[in-house]
């Protein structure tokens, strides 16, 4: 095989953490990497973990693509917001303990008779004491998950961004649809973090025991791979967004052994024959071989939709976001007066740009403002795009250490995006393609301002592609 070395950055393209502006990330390890901006006008960066075989981190020249690491969607560190989960303590209050205290016993001595003999001495015995004993008093304690403040930093709920979207909230939008998240590594703490999260937002259980939530390997099956804390913040994120958008469906996590794409392909792979929806948070530098059948062909299957993140670094586009197969979601910032739309607009880090390999589907070449794209033919991305900017992010529960921070947690990048049009996919029952992307439906909201360096412009676009999709039915 001929081997095609590619620029690979193991920074993250797809989920970013919230800073405040000017504020400094705590950083981990000998090196870092620079990958665009976190908030409009602030630098985020982060720790570049060690890689293991076969995989790269940093910016590093990689030669078969089959082994360039897919990028875990990670940046920067954990927001640290002050967040009490609150439950209201119960308390019963125990009455005085009452003691019925015995007598003192009585005993009646005979006196001595002189010819009479004196009875036997008659003994009063008091009764044994008596002691009604209070009830142990029991308390319950309000768990509380408290980290350090940033000034100015505030995350959006699913309630809030389903009325900023005008998205269904009836909690069992998505029931009969399953959404198959394909990631890398193990979320150990997946289920209970997802529980949390439920809880606090007054979503559905949502349990392995229940069929909801189905964690499996890139093979099916259930030895899971070890942990890794980057991808570990990227997992948890999906599987609870996947669940607020769409809180009656069920999801399935496919877990690849590493982040090289051959592992994530080989788990997107197996992953399309469990569910309806396809989420891919992930990307990697595009390369030569991408659009034959191994790569982009294996994101075909009657029924299914297949959504990728365009990724966090702006122009160039990415693979899997540029195969014609998927649909790429980009990035907006979104801007609320409590839950009014005031302004949505292109996020400056948001993915996108014309495909170095792939074509584009006749559906997008037909599609009036594809020409002003420029791509000639090629793939251009995003198609769509939903709220990504960090400044503007939504709250994540992990209870998995992430550069030594655990709770709640404000994330954006264009995997919250995707992870959300994933599950507004499933919410509507219907599947999601080039065709209905540029068709007459959905209905989307013109993102005209802002954005990358493809810029945000009157109609399609390589900053939003065709806007965010609105609407409350497809």
């Amino acid at each position: 095989m001929r081997r095609s070395p590619a620029l690979a950055r193991f920074a993250a393209t797809a989920l970013v953490v919230a800073v405040a502006v000017g504020v400094g990330l705590p950083v981990g390890g000998a090196a870092t990497t620079r990958v665009g901006a976190g908030l409009d006008g602030a630098v985020s960066t982060r720790a570049c973990p060690a890689p293991a075989v076969g995989q790269v981190a940093c910016d590093l020249l990689v030669v078969d693509p089959g082994r360039v690491a897919a990028q875990p969607n990670v940046s920067g560190a954990p927001v640290r917001v002050t967040t009490t989960t609150t439950v209201r303590a119960t308390t019963t209050t125990t009455p005085r303990a009452t003691t019925t205290t015995a007598p003192r016993a009585t005993t009646t001595t005979a006196p001595r008779a002189t010819t009479t003999t004196a009875p036997a001495a008659t003994t009063t015995t008091a009764p044994a004491a008596t002691t009604t004993t209070a009830p142990t008093t029991t308390t319950t304690t309000a768990p509380t998950t408290t980290t350090t403040v940033l000034p100015g930093v505030s995350g959006l709920d699913p309630a809030t961004v389903k009325a900023a979207y005008q998205w269904p909230t009836a909690a069992d939008a998505g029931t009969g649809r399953t959404i198959v998240v394909v990631t890398a590594f193990d979320a150990p703490n997946l289920e209970a973090d997802l529980a949390s999260f439920s809880t606090q937002f007054s979503l559905p259980s949502c349990t392995v025991a229940s069929t909801c939530l189905t964690v499996r390997n890139q093979t099916g099956g259930t030895p899971l791979p070890g942990a890794n804390a980057a991808w570990s913040l990227e997992t948890t994120m999906d599987v609870e967004w996947a669940h607020a958008i769409a809180p009656g469906a069920r999801i399935v996590v496919v877990e690849a052994t590493d982040a090289t794409v051959d592992n994530l392909m080989a788990a997107a792979t197996w992953g399309k024959s469990q569910g309806t929806s396809v989420s891919m948070s992930w990307g990697a530098p595009e390369f030569a071989n991408e659009a034959g059948s191994r790569y982009s062909g294996a994101f075909v299957k009657s029924g299914v939709s297949f959504f990728a993140s365009a990724g966090n670094s702006g122009l160039p586009a990415q693979f899997p976001s540029a195969s014609m197969n998927v649909v790429s979601v980009g990035g907006t910032t979104l801007s609320l007066n409590g839950t009014a739309v005031v302004a949505e607009t292109g996020w400056v880090s948001g993915g996108g740009g014309c495909s170095l390999y792939e074509s584009a589907a006749s559906a997008q070449t037909n599609f009036s403002g594809y020409k002003a794209t420029k791509c000639g033919g090629k793939r251009s991305t995003p198609d769509l795009s939903l709220v990504a900017n960090p400044a503007t992010g939504v709250w994540v529960y992990s209870s998995t250490p992430y550069n030594a921070q655990t709770g709640w947690f404000v994330l954006g990048g264009t995997s919250v995006a995707t992870v959300m049009v994933a599950a507004r996919s499933a919410a509507t029952g219907t599947a999601m393609n080039a065709t209905q992307v540029y068709g007459s439906r959905p209905t989307f909201r013109d993102i005209t301002s802002g954005g990358n360096t493809g810029g945000c412009l009157v109609g399609f676009d390589l900053c939003s592609g065709r806007g965010s999709w609105t609407g409350s039915t497809p």
